[in-house]
């Protein structure tokens, strides 16, 4: 995942980025991203403070969105995929992985596991231009001295989207 976002990061020159909203400071993704201002919103349990459901972040606008490891705790990702996108400027790129299998943790608000086709159709189904979609199986890194990826058992994968 951090591989193939370093690349698409050079490929789309992503580096430089204005405003990044992001949701934890332990991605590793970060560090790749030099940006200018930057926004945490952390999802407070207690008082439902920042969640993607009901994000309103009035007239500020972010022109790089990093939230990982998160689709899979949403009861209904279009309306979060959704928000965030009119917290976007256009133009702007969102970048999210999420487990494709996974033991369920967080319950009960772990709610499924997204393979890259539906994690496309959420994107495409919330306004994104989808960019690049990847994958990664654990359970097999190498075959004959080469690494491969088997698409029939991915267990994570990742996707990167333009707001247009």
């Amino acid at each position: 995942c951090v591989l193939d976002f370093s690349e698409w990061i050079i490929k789309y020159n992503l580096s430089n980025v204005k405003n990044l909203l992001y949701t934890g400071d332990s991605d590793p993704e970060l560090e790749y991203l030099n940006a200018k201002n930057k926004k945490l919103i952390t999802y407070d349990f207690s008082t439902n403070k920042n969640d993607l459901h009901t994000l309103s972040l009035g007239d500020q606008k972010f022109d790089f969105v990093l939230f990982s490891q998160t689709l899979e705790h949403l009861y209904n990702p279009i309306i979060a995929l959704k928000n965030l996108w009119s917290c976007m400027e256009h133009g702007g790129h969102i970048f999210t992985s999420v487990p494709v299998i996974n033991i369920p943790h967080m319950t009960p608000i772990h709610f499924w596991g997204i393979n890259k086709i539906g994690l496309t159709l959420l994107f495409d189904s919330a306004g994104f231009k989808i960019l690049e979609v990847g994958e990664w199986d654990y359970r097999e890194l190498m075959k004959d001295g080469k690494i491969v990826n088997e698409e029939m058992s991915a267990s994570q994968c990742w996707i990167l989207a333009k707001k247009i």
